[in-house]
C-alpha cells in the first residue's frame, strides 16, 4: 500500500474536529433527504473482475521510470489525474549527477507505454525531451472544481460516511488498464473487523473534492457501506503487487 504517512496527522485533525458535539455534515444527511437509512443512492457499479484487471497506484509510486532504450529517467513520484478520472501525467523525480541539481518533471500520460504497466514504465520520451517537460504544464491554477489532482491527496485520508462517521482510512487507488480511476481501496480498524474494500470511484459526482481533508461514501450506515463494497483480495490482483 502507499505509504502517506505525512498526510495522517492532518486528516486526523480534521476527522477530529468532524466529531464535535458541533459538527455539521458538508452534505445533507440521506436520513434527512429520504426518512430511513435504507434509502442511499446505489453504489457506483464495480464488478470483481473490472476491479482485479486494473492496477493500484502503489505498484506505480516510488517506481523507476525508463526510456525505451533503457535508460533511467527517475522516480515517480505522484500520479495527476484529470476531471474526467484519467491521469494526465505523472511527476518524476531525477537525481542529481555532477554539478546537476536533482529536479522534478512532469511526464504526460500519453507518452507512457500503458500496455506494459505496471511491471515496467516505459515512455517514449528522452533523455534530451526533459527540459521541455515542465513541472507546471497543464496547471492553470484555477480555484475551482473540479480539477486536476493528485493520487497522495486520496490516499492516506479517512473516509466519512454521510453522517460524519469515520469508517476507515483510504489505504489505495485502483486504476483501469487505460489510466482510469475506477476505485478506491478502504482498510478498516481492527476494532471494526477490519478487512479492506473496494468502492467504485463516482467522479466529482460523488461526495469528494480534492479540496477536502477526508474521503467521503454515500452511506449513512457503516454496514451499508460494507454490504455495498467489495471485500478485497490482494492475492488476486493482476499486478503483481504483494498488496
Amino acid at each position: 500500500m502507499v505509504d502517506a504517512a505525512p498526510r495522517i496527522a492532518r486528516a486526523g485533525l480534521a476527522f477530529a474536529a468532524g466529531l464535535t458535539l458541533s459538527f455539521s455534515s458538508p452534505f445533507p444527511s440521506a436520513v434527512a433527504q429520504q426518512g430511513t437509512p435504507a434509502a442511499v443512492r446505489p453504489k457506483t457499479h464495480l464488478s470483481a473482475d473490472m476491479l482485479y484487471r486494473g492496477w493500484r497506484a502503489s505498484q506505480l509510486l516510488g517506481r523507476e521510470a525508463a526510456t525505451k532504450d533503457g535508460k533511467a529517467l527517475g522516480t515517480i513520484r505522484n500520479a495527476l489525474v484529470g476531471s474526467d478520472a484519467k491521469i494526465t501525467a505523472v511527476l518524476v523525480e531525477r537525481q542529481a549527477a555532477g554539478q546537476r541539481s536533482e529536479f522534478v518533471f512532469r511526464l504526460p500520460w500519453e507518452r507512457i507505454d500503458a500496455a506494459r504497466l505496471p511491471k515496467d514504465i516505459v515512455t517514449g520520451a528522452a533523455i534530451g525531451d526533459l527540459p521541455e517537460l515542465d513541472m507546471f504544464a497543464g496547471d492553470t491554477g484555477a480555484p475551482t472544481m473540479p480539477r486536476e489532482f493528485a493520487v497522495t491527496e486520496v490516499v492516506g485520508e479517512y473516509a466519512r460516511l454521510q453522517a460524519g462517521q469515520g469508517y476507515g482510512y483510504v489505504s489505495d487507488i485502483v486504476f483501469s488498464r487505460d489510466g482510469t480511476m475506477i476505485a478506491v481501496l478502504i482498510t478498516r480498524g481492527l476494532d471494526q473487523e477490519g478487512g479492506t474494500y473496494a468502492f467504485g470511484f463516482p467522479g466529482f459526482l460523488g461526495q469528494w473534492r480534492p479540496d477536502m481533508s477526508y474521503y467521503g461514501l454515500p452511506y449513512v450506515t457503516a454496514g451499508q457501506a460494507t454490504a455495498a463494497g467489495l471485500r478485497v483480495d490482494p492475492k488476486r490482483f493482476e499486478d503483481g503487487g504483494a498488496g
